[in-house]
């Protein structure tokens, strides 16, 4: 563990930065499937005089809406590898 470290010190912030990012895009991937559920659950509870067909919109937009948010926010954490060159 000393060996790794003495090379990691010179790295702290970013190493520190990492560990950080990593932990939002968990947090946001764990944050998608409640945010599913808030909808379903709003959609078969809370029907309030309205045809099927406009639940049906209203909950696959406010449904994939939501996930588009969360998965966009959750790549946008995650660092992408530098493309390799051309051989």
């Amino acid at each position: 563990m000393r060996l790794l470290w003495e090379y990691l010190r010179p790295h702290r912030a970013l190493v520190a930065l990492a560990l950080v990012l990593a932990a939002i895009s968990q947090v946001l991937a764990l944050v998608d499937p409640i945010i599913f559920g808030w909808i379903v659950d709003g959609y078969a509870t809370h029907r309030a005089g309205k045809t099927h067909a406009e639940l049906e919109a209203r909950g696959r937009t406010r449904s994939e809406g939501a996930r588009a948010t969360v998965r966009l926010s959750g790549r946008s954490s995650r660092r992408r590898p530098a493309a390799r060159p051309a051989s």
